[in-house]
């Protein structure tokens, strides 16, 4: 089955224990939670008609998909449907994915890239299995794959190319014998730009079809041909107008060729014939024929593809065939000749995508969010034996992930984690706005929030405007939760950037705030909430603002419960409009507000000040710095006071980012924190004993890699990383919430991997395994490592010696070095011991289990088969 598109412009292997890690990886990246990716397939585009997944193939219980997008893999990835999880391939493509086609132990790909796997590979390339490697197919070819398929035992590959290798091609060519050639003289475009974009074989010849004119030097104008192994052939009783319009897509089942074509009418049987909104054609190997009088109200030719009897059609405007109710996508049967539905249906929102299906399934990708009724996040898998519609979701519920392309979610502690953001869904459970984690999986708040987040309404230069609605302050208080940001309201309920969420009632706080801090009358202005703080009785507001309700104030203020109050003129002053970023209350009750600003009720200050209840202080010397500090997060430990945000000095002291008050003297903290691409910020800070977790936007803490999260141990004075990270796509992300819950951290923000795991909008950081080793005996001359039984199916049991006290570490890692699994680790006396390995989530496949202490490192294959 082709993949449609209308317009398209070597690592090395394990040996024993050298690895070549796909990316750059650390050991405690297990420790990073694998339940928090989002169903399905997370890319940039979604929100437009872009597609993420072009092309998908089915192998056993393992579903290819091909296309561009990061979320799990490099345009590439797989999923096992017994495991139910995402496996990447290798460090997978460079570049956009157009077939793919499966034979034993190889996996083809077609498409626009220049590399596999770090192998240079021209736009074909191929994974194989049981190595786990990739490799080229000679030189590839010089331009776009666009359609794969095998021909009496050859791989043939087509699409908008005119070398293949060493020789010269025209838009198709066969790899045979570890060299390519070309088909005859292969497809031309004449007088127009021509390329071939579907193929199929039928009865014994392999059929081609696109926008070409001539096939081996013949006239080929209808733009279909077939090539009978010798020579070109052109399509009798078959011949189409001349344009732009082409052959979509082929398939073949029961003895019959189905085409997908672009015209509304063509020649058949030297008779023209009117097509419709079907664009569907049939033949038979004698006469071609229209096989649907009715298909709804589309008209988009339909993507193809076949399993056994059964040809299934989809389009994006398809709402009937030939009478039977189908949403998007319907099935034939070509032994009783009768249409059906595929249970409910799905969404299908783009003219591109990939399908595929065999005797039991049917998948599904593209630019999908919905399938059967639920959300699918772009691919669906629809098992024909229960006819009903499912997500790529594994075993444990997922995190919130961001549907509507707006408010990303942020993260409070309710005692349960709290998660409020613009999201309809956590996981695959319908949430609305609102859930909360409990330990096993995302529970709805009730009905949830009763409807998104409404942008606030503005005049700029005589222009209405709606700004994009922002989220950007949550807190708890008793029952209800609070919630700040920029926004006129949720759902049809207007709160002026301020709100109390309780029992399933939204209801606004004092009349919210207001009064934009703007450069003119007509501009739009700064306004939002930025951050809370419940204290007993009292709500804290910081932000941008200069009215709370009726009562006038600056950037600050706090609710009663029956009125707004004024803080003595608040803080003001600046080099850009004030604004209040974060408040935190001290053990000694007074409360401490970070932000940019000058001035703080008339005491001169630099982003940071002390609230006594009465009136404001400095803190420290009131040295301006080079330039204006922004505070965006503050923390306690113990009495001394942590604040950072977006600063090289604080009070004259240089200590980028971040900075610790004993109540006498401003001190740094060892270096920092750093961006590799200009000044880094910080957004989070967490305590909990001896440690204070750092989240925001950043590359380096201290003099070690810390991606956008860092850990400051305040007793050590030293920093580290929890595991190799978290972030967005290969280089951005951010940080914008930390919260502490037992022995795990969450993080919140705009992240879609956490380790190198898929993890979305939040991400989980655990505490260590405990030690699961099993002493036998003292017996121990020198150091041994086994694994029986080998192969296994489902566990296996490690036994290994050391002559010596030592630390050990044994982990499971995959062909090309990356961990997957931390299966012990600790210090251990002289002896023999013994360790188990669950297998039972892991895909079939060869793997490397390695032992490392003082006594260097040892490996085996371990080799899963089911």
């Amino acid at each position: 089955m082709k993949v449609f598109i209308t317009a398209f412009l070597s690592t090395a292997f394990l040996i024993c224990i050298h690895f070549t890690p796909a990316r750059a990886q650390h050991a405690e990246d297990y420790r990073w939670d694998d339940r928090f990716g989002a169903p399905g397939i997370f890319f940039e585009g979604t929100g437009s008609t872009s597609s993420p997944i072009t092309t998908t193939a089915i192998d056993g219980d393992d579903i290819y998909v091909g296309g561009v997008f990061t979320s799990i893999g490099n345009n590439i990835a797989v999923w096992n449907l017994k495991s139910k999880k995402w496996s990447q391939l290798g460090t997978g493509i460079n570049g956009n994915i157009k077939a793919i086609k499966i034979l034993g132990d190889d996996v083809y790909v077609g498409g626009a890239f220049t590399e596999a796997g770090g192998v240079a590979a021209e736009n074909v390339a191929v994974w194989h299995k049981s190595t786990q490697r990739w490799s080229a197919l000679g030189q590839g070819v010089n331009s776009a794959v666009l359609d794969m398929e095998f021909f009496r035992g050859e791989l043939h590959i087509a699409g908008a190319f005119s070398s293949a290798g060493d020789s010269a091609v025209n838009n198709i060519a066969r790899w045979s014998g570890g060299e390519w050639k070309s088909l005859g003289e292969g497809i031309e475009c004449g007088v127009l730009f021509g390329m071939i974009e579907c193929m199929t074989v039928f009865q014994n010849t392999l059929w081609v079809g696109g926008t070409f004119e001539i096939a081996g030097g013949k006239d080929s104008t209808s733009k279909i041909a077939y090539w009978d192994g010798t020579s070109w052939n052109k399509a009798n009783g078959f011949s189409s107008p001349t344009g732009y319009e082409d052959i979509r897509d082929m398939a073949s089942v029961g003895g019959t060729l189905f085409v997908s074509v672009s015209w509304d009418s063509i020649a058949i049987n030297n008779q023209v014939k009117k097509v419709g909104t079907h664009k569907l054609l049939a033949y038979n190997g004698v006469q071609w024929s229209t096989p649907i009088q009715s298909f709804g109200l589309g008209n988009e030719p339909p993507m193809l593809t076949v399993s056994g009897k059964y040809l299934y059609i989809a389009a994006v405007y398809l709402t009937e065939v030939n009478g039977i109710l189908a949403q998007n996508i319907a099935r034939w049967n070509s032994t009783t000749n009768l249409w059906s539905a595929l249970g409910s249906g799905i969404k299908l929102l783009s003219m591109s995508f990939g399908m595929a299906a065999n005797d039991s399934i049917v998948v599904l990708g593209g630019y999908i969010p919905e399938a059967g009724g639920q959300f699918v996040n772009n691919i669906a898998l629809f098992d024909i034996r229960t006819d009903t519609w499912s997500s790529f979701v594994g075993s444990s519920t997922l995190a919130p992930f961001n549907v509507n392309g707006g408010i990303n979610p942020l993260i409070t502690d309710a005692g349960d984690l709290l998660a409020i953001g613009d999201f309809r869904y956590a996981g695959d459970v319908r949430v609305n706005g609102l859930a909360r984690w409990d330990g096993a999986g995302w529970k709805p708040i009730g009905s949830g929030l009763p409807g998104p987040f409404i942008s606030r309404a503005v005049t700029y230069n005589n222009m209405y405007l709606g700004l994009t609605p922002k989220l950007q302050a949550v807190a708890k208080r008793g029952n209800s939760i609070i919630l700040g940001g920029d926004f006129e309201g949720i759902g049809q309920t207007k709160l002026d950037c301020l709100a109390e969420f309780n029992d399933g009632v939204l209801m606004p706080i004092g009349g919210g705030i207001s009064g934009a801090h703007g450069v003119s009358s007509t501009s739009p202005g700064e306004l939002a909430v930025q951050s809370l703080l419940v204290d007993s009785t009292l709500l804290y507001v910081g932000g941008q603002f200069k009215s709370a309700g009726t009562t006038q104030v600056n950037n600050i203020a706090f609710w009663n419960g029956n009125k707004w109050n004024d803080m003595a003129g608040g803080v003001s002053g600046g080099n850009y409009f004030p604004q209040v970023g974060s408040i935190k209350k001290a053990p000694n009750g007074d409360i401490y507000v970070g932000g940019t600003f000058t001035n703080a009720g008339g005491v001169k200050v630099n982003g940071i000040a002390r609230w006594d209840g009465q009136k404001w202080h400095s803190i420290g010397q009131n040295i301006l710095d080079e330039r204006q500090v922004s505070i965006s997060a503050i923390a306690f430990v113990g009495n001394d006071l942590y604040v950072a945000g977006s600063f090289r000095f604080i009070n004259g002291i240089l200590s980028p980012g971040i900075a610790k008050w004993d109540g006498q003297t401003w001190t740094a903290l060892g270096g920092g924190i750093r961006s590799k691409y200009g000044s880094g910020f910080i957004k989070a800070l967490a305590s909990k004993g001896d440690e204070l977790y750092v989240g925001g936007q950043f590359d380096v803490a201290g003099d070690i890699a810390a991606r956008n999260i860092a850990v400051w141990n305040t007793r050590t004075r030293s920093w580290s990383t929890p595991g190799s990270g978290v972030g967005k796509g290969a280089y951005g992300g951010i940080v914008n919430s930390i919260v502490l819950q037992h022995d795990t951290v969450f993080c919140g923000g705009i992240l879609d991997n956490a380790g190198g795991k898929p993890s979305f909008n939040i991400a989980a950081w655990l505490p260590a395994k405990s030690n699961s080793i099993e002493y036998i005996s003292t017996a121990a001359a020198t150091s041994s490592f086994s694994i029986q039984p080998n192969p296994t199916a489902a566990t296996a049991t490690i036994t290994f010696t050391i002559p010596q006290a030592e630390h050990v570490s044994i982990t499971l890692r995959d062909a090309l070095g990356r961990e997957v699994q931390r299966v012990s680790e600790g210090v251990l006396q002289a002896g023999e011991y013994q360790t188990h390995l669950d297998c039972n989530a892991l895909a079939v496949g060869a793997y490397y289990c390695v032992m490392s202490g003082l006594n260097g490192v040892k490996s085996q294959m371990l080799v899963i088969t089911r």
